[in-house]
């Protein structure tokens, strides 16, 4: 897992060069709560509900991080055209 995260860090990092400091301070926060409160979470569903429930709380887990990856670059997106539109401003 150590070298997916370390991919991961050096390729989103090439996709936002602007943003280094903030995608790795996102990326070392994601991967503390995911390795630690995921499993807490699944193996609780797994000690006390059956499998499809199990697979079922993971499947929701991985749609609200989906969720709020789509929600960030948004973020970003809409960040970046608004300071477009200042620097245009500015220009003229």
């Amino acid at each position: 897992m150590s070298g997916m995260f370390a991919i991961a860090l050096i390729i989103t990092n090439q996709h936002f060069p602007e943003h280094t400091k903030r995608v790795t301070s996102i990326l070392l926060a994601s991967n503390a709560l995911g390795a630690s409160l995921i499993p807490i979470i699944i193996g609780w569903c797994m000690d006390y509900y059956p499998a499809r429930i199990s697979f079922w709380a993971f499947a929701t887990i991985m749609l609200m991080m989906s969720i709020l990856v789509i929600i960030n670059l948004r973020n970003d997106r809409i960040s970046r055209e608004s300071e477009n539109i200042q620097s245009n401003s500015n220009i003229q």
